[in-house]
């Protein structure tokens, strides 16, 4: 096959992997460049190509895959610097988006921060309300139009939108997804009126019930529409200015990729797409060693993203969090934390307690050791401190840190004020980002109703084997897995991911249900996912469809996700589903909490279809000496919590490490953009794909 780039454009770094024809795997790094995401872009790939003594042009020209993945979206969103937008809603329906639900408040928050009354408020809207505008029309829940659209309110509405200067405009009216007829009315008026406004619509973005859910959807859209689109539209021209032949596609949150103009026009499915790629590559790389329960641990610059793999299915959000915003969307279930090598550690201005997180230094002006102009210490610069990182190698030696100015800013702004040494100033920091990475993976497991230690967890991200080998046992996993590709796994999990379009609709019905109605309703949604995957080149034989639909007992208000079998339904497939809805409630809930004399409802009925691509493949090794000692390079003095003193350290080369070879801690084992830290009392081995598989007793 032709050579793939896959890049992950995170928060400090932008990740860049490179598969060639023969299935050969390099990988670079370059400084993000967060006012224009594509000059880090370019970076990497001149990087690259550097790296292959070939040009950049030589490099995209035998392509046969671009991807990448962006924070732009979610960033934007996190800092409300999305476009001036307007909403055109139902009249009297207005403050839908302001009234929002009570558990709006906490929504996204960590449990330290719920119990501080000043944090417990409602997102801060995106859409000011002089911007909200209701017009006279009315569908009712059956679908049958009611109230006509006014046509002319509209046009009013329209024209003092625009005169207030929006440049995007979301419109959800109620009942919608199950008659758009007003929906789609209003924006072929839009468009007739001004071509340019981008235009966001819940019947098309978010068929499914929940009036808050779906107008928060549709405004976060149009929020961050035109700018992704131009910074989106922007980065494939260069691209194919610069040698590439064909479209570059945009990694998804939910897990596979679309073309740019999918993403250009439904800018809310690319959040979180840098820490889906993680998930998609732990599953990938699991799978090959049998892995089939799986949590995925991703420590970059910025954040700590957590994920779960069960039974060898990602799982998906219900309703995924941003900015305190609860969209309904199908996104791939990821929480995050304000934890990373960025992190900046802080004291409180009235209590002196030393706190790290969930500010960052991010990748201008990053931790002070970078030499950038950084003056807030940070997780990093704790880490040099104590010994972890080579201060004369790091990155491969790509990128120079400055031991002394780490030291000098630790002392200054926490040891000092503390009345401690930078040592154990130092040793805090990490101590605390630690214990607050190993709270979330408890949150996520425990919290979720999951056993730990039926559990591997896998480390990746630049910051992540640094660390895991403090959080990781204490949140009780059988053992972790550091890929070799650690550093740029999210990148690495782009380029192993299909296509994949998902359609999901809200009909309510009661059971038992109707075998025609359901037949119609799954017809039509694999027919649109079909024909969008159709459009992006893949084969019908290449294309596998999942159906599901999510279903409560009357009267109650959370769903449960349920599995349908594929092929035209039947009586006995519409039984089995009730069966299968069943067995999920008791398991999310307890042995003998269903009780079917309730009654069963199904209210949103989904079709993922994924399509198969080119695929890096990933070659098995056979198993050699336990003896690592051709990998050792040196030793040098690093401290660990557990001897809370300098320990003389032996240090490895991994690129040397090969399969089978075995070594205790305390011990580091560095490659060209990562360290990892292997504590006392703990032992790695390397497994036939050249994995790090960490234990302890």
């Amino acid at each position: 096959m032709a050579g793939i780039i896959a890049i992950d454009c995170g928060g400090t770094f932008t990740d860049l992997v490179y598969v060639s024809s023969e299935g050969r795997i390099y990988t670079t790094k370059a400084h993000s460049t967060p006012s224009d995401f594509s000059e880090g872009t370019l970076n990497a790939i001149g990087n690259m190509a550097a790296m292959l003594k070939i040009s950049p042009e030589s490099l995209l020209d035998k392509l046969s895959l671009f991807a990448f993945s962006s924070t732009v979206s979610t960033n934007m969103l996190l800092t409300r610097t999305g476009a001036r937008t307007g909403l055109i809603t139902t009249r009297g329906f207005e403050d839908t988006l302001f009234i929002g639900r009570i558990f709006q408040k906490i929504a996204g928050l960590k449990e330290q921060e719920v119990i501080n009354m000043t944090l417990l408020d409602k997102a801060e809207p995106i859409i000011p309300r002089v911007l909200v505008k209701g017009v006279t029309e009315r569908i009712d829940y059956k679908g049958e139009v009611i109230v006509p659209l006014n046509i002319e309110e509209t046009r009013v509405a329209v024209t003092e939108l625009v005169q207030a200067g929006v440049e995007s405009i979301a419109v959800s009216t109620l009942w919608s997804f199950i008659n758009p007829e007003n929906e789609l009315k209003i924006r072929q008026l839009i468009r007739s009126m001004y071509p340019d406004i981008f235009i966001s619509l819940s019947s098309d973005l978010a068929p499914v019930i929940g009036e808050y859910e779906r107008t928060a959807t549709t405004a976060v859209n149009a929020f961050l529409g035109p700018v992704n689109s131009r910074g989106f539209t922007a980065l494939s021209k260069k691209l194919q200015s610069s040698g590439l032949r064909g479209e570059p596609m945009m990694m998804q949150g939910a897990g596979g990729y679309a073309t740019v103009a999918q993403a250009c026009e439904k800018p809310v499915l690319t959040l979180s797409s840098g820490p889906a790629g993680g998930i998609v590559a732990a599953r990938t790389i699991g799978g090959l060693s049998g892995y089939d329960d799986i949590i995925t641990a991703d420590v970059g610059g910025t954040s700590f993203d957590v994920g779960l793999i069960i039974n060898g299915q990602v799982e998906f959000a219900t309703r995924p969090v941003f900015g305190k915003y609860s969209l309904c969307l199908p996104l791939l279930d990821i929480t995050s934390i304000g934890a990373g090598g960025g992190s900046i550690a802080w004291l409180e201005p009235v209590t002196k307690r030393l706190k790290v997180g969930p500010q960052s230094a991010g990748a201008d002006p990053g931790p002070v050791c970078y030499e950038k102009g950084g003056t807030e210490p940070t997780v990093t610069d704790a880490d040099l401190v104590l010994g972890r990182y080579n201060r004369d190698n790091f990155l491969g030696g790509e990128v120079k840190i400055n031991y002394d100015l780490a030291l000098k800013a630790i002392q200054q702004k926490i040891a000092a004020p503390l009345k401690m040494s930078p040592i154990e100033a130092a040793m805090g920091i990490v101590d605390i980002v630690d214990s607050n990475m190993a709270s979330l993976v408890r949150k996520i497991t425990v919290g979720g109703g999951h056993d730990p230690q039926k559990f591997v967890l896998f480390s990746f991200g630049g910051a992540g084997p640094s660390h895991v080998c403090s959080f990781a046992p204490a949140v009780g996993v059988k053992h972790v897995v550091i890929p070799p590709q650690a550093s740029v796994f999210s990148a690495l999990g782009i380029a192993t991911s299909d296509v994949i379009n998902i359609r999901e609709i809200s009909d309510p019905l009661a059971y038992p249900f109707s075998v025609q109605k359901l037949n119609d309703i799954f017809e039509r949604l694999e027919n649109e996912v079909l024909g969008e995957l159709k459009e992006v080149g893949i084969a019908r034989d290449n294309i596998v469809l999942t159906r599901s639909v999510d279903m409560k007992y009357k009267g109650q208000v959370h769903e449960v996700r349920t599995v349908v079998p594929p092929g035209k339904i039947s009586d006995q497939t519409a039984e089995s589903m009730a069966v299968n809805f069943e067995e999920a409630y008791e398991q999310k809930y307890g042995k003998g909490t269903t009780y079917k004399g309730a009654g069963i409802q199904a209210l949103t009925w989904r079709v993922v279809g994924q399509g198969h691509t080119l695929k890096p493949t990933f070659k098995k090794l056979p198993m050699g000496s336990k003896d690592a000692s051709r990998a050792l390079v040196g030793t040098r003095e690093v401290y660990f919590s557990e001897t809370r003193g300098e320990t003389r350290t032996d240090i490895y080369e991994r690129d040397r490490l090969l399969p089978g070879n075995t070594l205790s801690g305390p011990a580091i084992v560095e490659s060209r953009d990562t360290t990892i830290v292997v504590h006392p009392a703990q032992r790695a081995h390397i497994d036939e794909y050249l994995n790090v598989i960490l234990r302890w007793d």
